[in-house]
């Protein structure tokens, strides 16, 4: 329960960036086109509080005391092939998170939206919501089992899609960004313990490590996937697409076993 707790905190910290860059950058874009990008000048002070404040790791971190740990990428995966499944959810969470924000401007602009603060509202919505699905995921999981959250956070992303996809009234628009920070804040921890639960201890950084390489690559590939298609059909098409998508991702945890770890699981990994 602690753990879930940390991380649905997690998944809170991580959104509350959300919640306030699109704010800011909608300001400044509404000003001026160049304002947006002066946003990424946050990373200096924090980079600077990074090196000052963090911890080196602790004394032996990557060690294998049984041999088995170490290796690439490749034997990771082929010891444990499960997360090659936890890694392809979190590639389409990179997808989906991106399909909106890169292609929603046009979406609203077809319905007369084109303020930059009001498109912004979409990701604002979006982030408040996985925000405080966050902290009480430790709640909602003492309730629910992984397999459950995941079909719920797919159900809620198809959801968002099929209303990209429809709909020509803007406050159903922040609907479909409440769904989708819904989704997101039960998918963003439930992967996470998932990915950590499945190697061995040795292993596990390295595992959870690549989780962020998996949904940066669905950050990085969402507009080579979606312009194209967007482009030779419409914007509403594009997420017409991305809803069937999903839902093929929740017909299939619909149709296979997640596990759950077992307390004993829990007291190892403690």
């Amino acid at each position: 329960s602690e753990r879930d707790r940390v991380m649905g905190w997690r998944a809170t910290a991580t959104t509350i960036g959300g919640l306030v860059w699109p704010l800011v950058a909608g300001a400044l874009g509404g000003v001026s086109w160049h304002g947006a990008f002066t946003v990424y000048f946050v990373g200096v002070p924090l980079g600077i509080a990074a090196l000052r404040f963090l911890p080196a790791g602790a004394d032996g971190a990557g060690a294998s005391g049984d041999g088995t740990s170490g290796g690439g990428v490749l034997r990771l995966l082929r010891r444990y092939p499960a997360l090659l499944g936890w890694y392809a959810l979190m590639l389409m969470m990179g997808l989906a998170m991106y399909s909106t924000a890169v292609f929603l401007p046009t979406r609203l602009a077809g319905i007369g939206v084109r303020s930059p603060l009001l498109v912004s509202l979409f990701m604002v919505a979006s982030s408040l919501t996985a925000a405080v699905v966050g902290l009480l995921y430790a709640r909602i999981r003492g309730r629910a089992s992984h397999g459950l959250l995941l079909r719920v956070a797919f159900a809620c992303w198809v959801a968002g899609f099929a209303l990209l996809a429809v709909v020509d009234v803007y406050p159903l628009v922040l609907v479909a960004g409440a769904m989708f920070g819904i989704g997101n804040g039960l998918l963003l921890p439930t992967l996470t313990v998932l990915i950590g639960d499945t190697p061995a201890a040795d292993d596990r950084g390295k595992a959870t490590s690549l989780s962020g390489t998996a949904m940066f690559v669905g950050q990085f590939a969402s507009p080579l996937v979606f312009g194209p298609l967007i482009e030779a059909t419409s914007v509403t098409t594009g997420f017409a697409v991305a809803a069937a998508l999903s839902g093929a991702a929740l017909a299939v945890l619909v149709g296979v076993r997640v596990p759950e770890p077992s307390d004993d699981d829990v007291k190892a990994a403690a």
